[in-house]
């Protein structure tokens, strides 16, 4: 695994008035994954947008990174880990990041195994709900393969308090055939990290599969979809040639429940706006969703929609309680 490099910027220049906060609410002085670092090559640039910032990305002889934006905006500070290239978005230009990105810890030597994404036509936070809501898995990611109408059942899961959100404790996994590939006693622990991040770890007595689910948005109604799969497990080496065939409709599961977004869902300015949240070393008071994943028919695309905003919501104030509860 490449060793991890963070490229720092240069120092903000404060005989300048503060600029205007962006209004498009997406949350910024947080990291981002920017691109796989192994979509990088050297000696071609690679053009990338995130949270509205343009920059372009190179890597260096050394295999550094670098980036570099037009008419004089500060670029981003850069940190590479996990084979992920990841960008720090400050809410003003010349902001500094307090710490690097989450280490992910991915076994095989943290390599990227695999990687599929998608397009989606909303604002991150519309993507978070389905990161966050119990019952976006068993309503948008139905599968005659992996998952059928048949094998939805109530469930119950605990979480604890983690690092800018909160942690499904470990468990053994009930209703998915896709665990069964890996085989033995499976155990499957998930950690939801705002702004973007779905961490899942799945293990046996022998092996783990990492599988990390990231949201980047480029702007206000735009947003990219990744997952990012590590694992050291010779099964899923073999059947690497017939994943996408799998996960490319996944994703697109996602895409199509977004594009009647606009229909379901008033428009954003309508929406009650919620506490801002100080994210910097928070975390969240565990808490049960007091709604069941599996009513007794089959829901639509906007029964999922409705409780993810809910939901999404408790954690924003969860969050800014935490924050507010603290001394001075």
């Amino acid at each position: 695994m490449k060793a991890a490099q963070m490229t720092a910027m240069p120092a903000p220049d404060t005989s300048q008035p503060a600029a205007a906060e962006p209004s498009d609410g997406i949350l910024r002085d947080a990291w981002y994954m920017a691109l796989p670092a192994r979509e990088l090559k050297r000696g071609r640039a690679h053009p990338v947008t995130v949270c509205g910032l343009a920059f372009t990305l190179e890597r260096g002889a050394a295999s550094d990174v670098s980036a570099s934006t037009a008419g004089g905006t500060p670029p981003p500070a850069l940190y590479e880990q996990d084979g992920l290239i990841w960008a720090f978005i400050p809410e003003q230009p010349g902001g500094q990041p307090d710490g690097p990105p989450p280490m992910l810890s991915g076994p095989g030597a943290g390599k990227v195994r695999f990687v599929e994404e998608a397009l989606l036509p909303c604002h991150i936070d519309d993507a978070a709900y389905g990161l966050l809501d119990p019952a976006h898995g068993p309503y948008v990611h139905a599968s005659p393969i992996w998952r059928t109408s048949k094998t939805l059942k109530d469930k119950a899961k605990d979480y604890v308090p983690s690092e800018l959100g909160f942690t499904m404790v470990p468990h053994e996994p009930v209703n998915s055939k896709l665990y069964n590939i890996i085989g033995g006693s499976i155990r499957v622990s998930i950690a939801f990290r705002l702004p973007c991040l779905r961490i899942e770890r799945i293990w046996n007595e022998k092996h783990t599969v990492l599988g990390v689910t990231a949201l980047t948005p480029i702007d206000a109604s735009r947003t990219i979809i990744r997952q990012v799969f590590y694992w050291d497990t010779p099964v899923l080496t073999a059947i690497r040639p017939i994943a996408r065939l799998f996960t490319r409709p996944f994703l697109q599961q996602d895409v199509q429940i977004m594009r009647p977004a606009s229909v379901i869902w008033p428009s954003r300015d309508q929406l009650p706006a919620a506490p801002r949240p100080a994210l910097a070393g928070r975390t969240v008071q565990p808490f049960t969703p007091a709604f069941s994943s599996t009513p007794s028919r089959r829901g639509t695309a906007g029964i999922s929609i409705m409780i993810s905003r809910r939901f999404f919501r408790l954690v924003c104030i969860a969050l800014a309680s935490t924050a507010s509860d603290k001394p001075g």
